[in-house]
């Protein structure tokens, strides 16, 4: 199974409101951010990992991440051959208590 989509399929997607950030608008809004000067980065929303893959270009930024979902995460560790303890299982938005430099992130409306 190649396909995050196939793994857990449509209903499992449905239910956590998942949407994925294409890789060119993910690098385009960490390249606007650290421009900005900040030196650390948070995704609220871990996913598949485009904001990591887009900060990864550039050493010594901080990157830290949160995710509810955790069979993603495993798909994630698996297809990236990494570990994922930089990523929290949580709800951010019912845990979001701590500072950080930048916040990443895009909402779904619909």
């Amino acid at each position: 199974m190649n396909s995050y989509a196939e793994y857990v399929g449509e209903d499992h997607r449905r239910s956590f409101g998942q949407y994925f950030t294409h890789p060119k608008v993910a690098d385009f809004m960490v390249r606007w951010v650290l421009g900005s000067g900040h030196r650390a980065l948070f995704d609220p929303a871990f996913g598949l990992g485009a904001f990591l893959e887009a900060v990864r270009k550039d050493a010594g930024i901080g990157f830290s991440a949160s995710e509810i979902d955790t069979r993603i995460i495993q798909f994630w560790e698996r297809k990236a051959g990494r570990s994922s303890e930089f990523i929290s299982v949580e709800d951010y938005l019912a845990s979001f208590e701590f500072g950080v430099g930048a916040c990443l992130a895009l909402t779904q409306f619909g």
